[in-house]
């Protein structure tokens, strides 16, 4: 998933980033750049619970193939 962020000049000349597009058109603020980041909203644990359990089913595949052989 990506967030969109907007570069923003403001009327006195200051440029800031900014992730709200209401902040980013107020009081006389101007767009300059939108630009996407990358966003990850899976935790490191949940991370970790995916890749054990991958690695069970590849386990279990692997046990499966092995007796349809043998």
């Amino acid at each position: 998933m990506r967030k969109v962020t907007y570069k923003v000049m403001t009327p006195s000349g200051m440029s800031f980033h900014t992730v709200s597009f209401r902040e980013a058109t107020e009081c006389g603020n101007r767009i300059i750049e939108t630009y996407l980041v990358p966003m990850n909203e899976v935790s490191e644990g949940q991370k970790e619970k995916n890749q054990e359990h991958a690695r069970k089913v590849r386990e279990f595949f692997a046990r499966k193939r092995a007796k349809k052989r043998g």
